[in-house]
């Protein structure tokens, strides 16, 4: 042991060098360890020199994940801490569910990189009143993780999938109502085994809710970071080139030319999207569209911020593109004497124009002019 201790001490000189120190009791180790850490320095020279972090280290802080790079292969490496109470709470998280959710934060940054992951490490700090079962419990989702993806073949991309991809997803997005649900949509329309198409959608769209959340379920997701999935994604491609991003998003030119002449009247328009508000801001600010209100996904249901605007503003109408939102707001209580117009263009259901309750008006854009006047 003091052999080891003092070949530790003589690696001092190099301030990048981390060890883990064996002592025969937790004393002498947490003395040796403050011994050695106040020993260490680093300064801007030495990290600027240090010849590991200036050959090796392609990508460091700041990415998804760092890339080494040793002669002939380049070694992405990742590695994320969940805590308790703040990441997961085990009063409704299964042990199998964190397992699974531990690999996959991880995967998920290396695929980032475009990456393919092949083995991983696991630090785990538990407290005595797990049993045994309880953690063999946990690496079961570990295991069903690593089965499915770090034994899987080099992703590719089958570039026939875009033409598919986009034309069962168009029939299937007015049936959206959060961001999340869109990757479920492609993931399904994606697969390699009953998939998701034009033949079968009808079914799909019968029951889509119910099977938006079985397929959560089936393959352990939790929306939340399926829409963190997509938030970041978003703004990848709005860093990469954000021209071409926001040009894809067509607008309705009959509703800026709207928004504009409500404006003279001195009537305040709002915006109440499931998109992101950030990336709403980026979009209306691209079309000159400046209204006095914007709300994302973030601030809540529609109909939750209907409601709190109408506390303190008169609303004299409500456009929207889903009739069940609609109907909502009208069975709301502090909504229902909202004016309401299902707008017929966007992503509207062909079946939602017909049997529209008699408070709700179905919109044309046409008839924007005329709702001016009203």
């Amino acid at each position: 042991m003091t052999t080891l201790n003092n070949s530790l001490l003589k690696e001092l000189d190099n301030p990048f060098h981390a060890y883990l120190i064996f002592s025969n009791s937790s004393t002498e180790l947490v003395g040796q360890a403050k011994k050695f850490a106040s020993l260490l320095t680093f300064d801007e020279e030495n990290i600027d020199n240090h010849p590991d972090i200036k050959e090796s280290a392609v990508i460091g802080v700041g990415d998804d994940a760092a890339v080494l790079d040793y002669s002939e292969n380049k070694v992405v490496i990742s590695t994320d801490m969940l805590i308790e109470g703040i990441h997961f709470d085990m009063t409704f998280t299964p042990l199998k569910h964190l397992g699974y959710k531990s690999v996959i934060i991880n995967i998920s940054d290396i695929y980032a990189m475009n990456g393919n992951p092949k083995q991983i490490t696991v630090s785990l700090a538990i407290s005595s009143k797990y049993t045994l079962e309880a953690i063999e419990e946990f690496y079961d989702g570990i295991l069903l993780a690593c089965e499915k993806y770090l034994n899987s073949p080099d992703i590719f991309i089958d570039q026939n999938l875009y033409k598919q991809v986009s034309n069962t997803f168009i029939e299937m997005r007015p049936w959206v109502k959060y961001g999340w649900e869109m990757l479920i949509i492609v993931h399904e329309i994606t697969k390699r085994e009953n998939s998701l198409n034009n033949n079968n959608k009808i079914n799909f769209q019968n029951k889509y809710h119910q099977n938006c959340e079985e397929i959560l379920l089936k393959n352990s997701w939790v929306s939340e970071d399926l829409q963190k999935c997509l938030d970041k994604s978003r703004k990848y491609q709005i860093d990469k080139d954000f021209d071409s991003w926001v040009n894809l998003h067509k607008p309705f030119y009959e509703v800026i030319d709207f928004i504009e002449r409500i404006k003279k009247y001195k009537i305040n328009s709002g915006i109440i999207t499931t998109k992101g508000k950030v990336f709403a801001e980026k979009i209306l600010e691209k079309l000159n569209i400046f209204p006095e209100f914007i709300f994302g996904y973030e601030s809540g249901t529609k109909v939750e911020i209907a409601s709190k605007l109408s506390k303190d503003y008169e609303i004299v109408g409500f456009i929207e593109d889903r009739k069940k939102t609609l109907v909502d707001i009208k069975q709301n209580n502090y909504t229902k004497h909202i004016p309401c117009y299902l707008a017929d263009w966007g992503y509207l259901k062909k079946t939602d124009r017909n049997n529209l309750p008699y408070e709700i008006k179905l919109l044309k854009l046409k008839d924007l002019e005329q709702l001016l006047a009203i």
